[in-house]
């Protein structure tokens, strides 16, 4: 089982919008943590009022510094057009920014 490092930062931009920042995920299948992320996710389910059961989807777009961005504010631009690109294509999915 997989966990995030101890300096990783997970916060919620607003919404159903969240951003996770991993420094020296650098040579690492960053991917491959991502749609084991994903995997784990889907085995959560919740219900509404007792009626209505709802799965967990989740798309991920990454932006990796410095390649992607040399600041935050590009690197959030960068993950987010990603983060559309998998919505895009079916969601449930991790799209690296290109």
């Amino acid at each position: 089982k997989e966990s995030l490092p101890n300096d990783a930062l997970f916060a919620r931009l607003g919404g159903d919008e969240f951003v996770l920042m991993i420094s020296g995920f650098m040579g690492q299948n960053f991917e491959l943590f991502f749609l084991n992320f994903i995997d784990r996710l889907r085995l959560y389910s919740y219900h509404y009022l007792g009626k209505k059961t709802f799965n967990i989807n989740v798309s991920i777009g990454i932006a990796q510094y410095p390649l992607d961005g040399n600041n935050l504010s590009l690197l959030l631009k960068n993950a987010d057009i990603a983060l559309y690109k998998a919505k895009k294509e079916g969601g449930n999915k991790v799209q690296k920014f290109i």
